[in-house]
């Protein structure tokens, strides 16, 4: 086990410092403004979903799908999901 452990943090072997600079050049080619765009606009298309099945008024049904329609216009496909 001690083999193991030196040859992962020692000098010869894989090291930590090595590992945090992998994830971070992974984690630097993400697109990330659009994993937030898309989240949360999932977000406000399920919490307008949410409010329209709570209410009985056919009003705030329809308000929501047209609201999801103009998500959709302004060129955000994920609304329909």
């Amino acid at each position: 086990m001690k083999k193991i452990i030196s040859l992962i943090t020692g000098p010869a072997g894989l090291t930590i410092k090595l590992a945090i600079d992998t994830f971070l050049a992974i984690a630097g080619r993400i697109a990330w403004p659009i994993i937030i765009e898309r989240f949360v606009t999932r977000l406000v298309v399920a919490g307008l979903e949410y409010l329209a099945s709570k209410n009985t008024n056919t009003l705030a049904t329809e308000t929501a799908r047209d609201i999801r329609a103009e998500l959709v216009k302004s060129g955000l496909p994920k609304a329909i999901e």
